[in-house]
């Protein structure tokens, strides 16, 4: 019998090979006390790809070059939920702290046990403007298949931007709205 809550999850996900960027590796900054940090680094004109796999890295510069505007891809799932997932997040030294739509969060860690909880509670951090509080801040992240690549994994197109979020959902809808599944269809 399986391990309750491990396995059986109802969701079948393929396993992740890589990151597809259009921002700059992040770059060392040194403040005025002399003490190094890191930032994102600019937007590029161009799409980057991160894997831990060398020859995923070479297939990915002898196919697309050192600097790809077009990738060809296939998206793995049915649904633009399942192969789109967009939230505002809040992190603190690498750990995620919050998941929100931007009024309720919807995954948090409990700072009295250290431990997720998926109970719904007010968002604490988002951004208001007229407060200029700088709090949770959006994360889209498109699951998609290099076609190229020949491989049951998806590689994560990464996005931090409003405007890009927006844009790829109304794209996904578009798509799903013409023949109710994403499975398969060829995109660039």
């Amino acid at each position: 019998m399986p391990i309750i809550g491990l396995t059986k999850t109802g969701e079948a996900r393929l396993p992740t090979i890589g990151r597809i960027r259009k921002g700059g590796a992040k770059v060392q900054k040194v403040n005025r006390k002399g003490e190094t940090y890191e930032v994102m680094g600019p937007d590029l004109d161009y799409f980057r790809f991160v894997t831990d796999d060398a020859s995923l890295a070479k297939l990915w510069g002898s196919t697309y070059g050192a600097t790809p505007r077009e990738v060809n891809i296939l998206f793995p799932y049915p649904t633009v939920e399942e192969c789109f997932d967009y939230w505002r997040e809040s992190y603190s030294a690498g750990s995620l702290l919050h998941r929100c739509d931007g009024v309720t969060s919807t995954l948090w860690l409990d700072p009295q046990t250290n431990q997720y909880r998926t109970d719904p509670i007010p968002c604490s951090g988002y951004y208001h403007a007229e407060h200029k509080k700088d709090g949770c801040k959006p994360v889209g992240r498109l699951t998609v298949l290099v076609r190229e690549f020949s491989r049951l994994a998806h590689v994560t197109v990464e996005t931090h931007s409003l405007n890009d979020i927006k844009q790829i959902v109304e794209n996904l809808e578009a798509l799903f709205s013409v023949r109710r599944n994403l499975r398969g269809i060829p995109c660039v």
